[in-house]
C-alpha cells in the first residue's frame, strides 16, 4: 500500500512542473492497464491479478514521473485512474500536507 501511496504523491508533485498536453503512448498504456484490470476483476473477481494491474499502473506512474519532461494531462490521467482502481478495494489515498 505504501508503494501505491508514494507513486500517487510523486505524480502529484510532478504536476507542479508538468507541461501542457498529453502523451498518447502513456495514455494508451494507461487504458490498456485499466482494461486488463477490468478483465481480471470480471474473471470471478480475480483480486490478485487485479491488484497486480494496480501495481503496474503505479510502476508506470513512477517511471513517467522520473522523466525530465512530463505532460499535465497524462499525469492527471494516471492519478485519476490509479485513484479509481484502488477505490474498488476501498483504498483512499491520504492527502499530503
Amino acid at each position: 500500500m505504501k508503494h501505491l501511496q508514494t507513486a500517487y504523491h510523486n505524480l502529484q508533485y510532478r504536476l507542479k512542473d508538468a507541461e501542457a498536453g498529453s502523451d498518447p503512448k502513456i495514455d494508451q498504456e494507461i487504458r490498456q492497464i485499466e482494461a486488463d484490470f477490468v478483465d481480471m476483476m470480471d474473471d470471478d473477481f480475480n483480486v490478485q491479478n487485479g491488484i497486480a494491474q494496480v501495481y503496474e499502473l503505479a510502476k508506470l506512474g513512477n517511471v513517467y514521473a522520473e522523466q525530465p519532461v512530463v505532460l499535465q494531462d497524462s499525469v492527471n490521467f494516471i492519478l485519476k485512474t490509479l485513484k479509481e482502481l484502488v477505490n474498488v478495494f476501498g483504498i483512499v489515498f491520504k492527502m499530503k500536507r
